[in-house]
């Protein structure tokens, strides 16, 4: 666990791309259980949904942020819209990815694809 570790996430604002499934998810539950309020960003309204209904069910505290990695608007939209409703932003797992098939590496990975 983080916090046998001497790490707190107890005040933090934890952002996590595509935390509506997988990795993500667990991950979010995690931060949650850690004390973190958590951003969960995430294309798939359903699945995000869940992510922040399993969290606060759980006692911990989460909001949803629509929002595509592969669009730089929205993910610029949406770390602003985290910092000003949270009051900033302590961690952030970049989750979710983009990697097309085209593409050799996601190092690569144009913002224009």
């Amino acid at each position: 666990m983080v916090a046998s570790q001497g790490i707190t996430l107890k005040s933090k604002t934890a952002l996590i791309t595509g935390g509506g499934s997988g990795i993500g998810r667990e991950t979010s539950l995690l931060m949650a259980s850690e004390g973190a309020y958590v951003v969960v960003c995430e294309r798939d309204e359903k699945g995000g949904r869940a992510t922040v209904d399993q969290i606060k069910e759980a006692g911990g505290q989460a909001c949803l942020i629509l929002a595509d990695v592969s669009d730089d608007a929205q993910m610029r939209s949406a770390i602003e819209t985290a910092m000003s409703e949270t009051g900033g932003l302590h961690v952030l797992f970049n989750n979710a990815g983009i990697f097309p098939d085209a593409d050799g590496s996601p190092v690569d990975t144009p913002l224009d694809i």
